[in-house]
């Protein structure tokens, strides 16, 4: 600015116009700093805020209502559990799946041993099963052994009585990744 200029400007300003504006400048800036120290959750109005107004992880579990919560999409779909149901009855080539947690599920049968192919590798994976009836009843008195199948998909499962003989029978397999 020129001088000139300066001295029209310095001309209008009085004392009031100087206090009056500053106090508006005050009244601004300090009444959002003094709103944003002191509003609550309790001052806001019922779905007044979506969670693209949140900073990241604001809200914790006390916050939240569970109930309001969708069902986790892949949950119902957890890729680190597989399980079957077999049915093996005496007679050569008889195996089936009853039922299974994951389409895809087979099985194969030679002789007393039975490998369950599942639809991914379970080589790095805990391997549990137990004798069992697809319904209800009881299976015979015994164990069952898992290993490694033939393939990276697959649990080899061998049924064995209470002397430890090799048996055909039921069973129900976890497999944990």
């Amino acid at each position: 600015m020129n001088v000139k200029k300066l001295r029209g400007l310095r001309g209008r300003l009085s004392y009031a116009n100087v206090a009056a504006t500053l106090a508006l400048c005050l009244a601004l800036a300090g009444g959002t700093a003094v709103a944003a120290g002191k509003i609550t959750a309790k001052d806001l109005a019922p779905d007044s805020v979506g969670g693209s107004e949140l900073k990241a992880n604001a809200a914790k579990g006390k916050n939240i209502k569970e109930s309001t919560l969708d069902p986790v999409p892949s949950a119902g779909k957890a890729n680190n559990l597989l399980w079957a149901v077999v049915q093996n009855p005496n007679g050569p080539a008889n195996v089936n799946v009853i039922r299974a947690g994951q389409s895809n599920t087979g099985v194969l049968e030679t002789g007393n041993m039975v490998e369950v192919e599942f639809s991914r590798d379970v080589t790095n994976c805990v391997w549990i099963a137990s004798r069992g009836t697809p319904g209800q009843g009881n299976e015979p008195a015994g164990f069952v052994q898992t290993a490694l199948g033939t393939t990276a998909s697959r649990v080899e499962v061998r049924a064995r009585n209470t002397n430890g003989d090799l048996v055909e029978g039921d069973f129900h397999i976890i497999v944990v990744c």
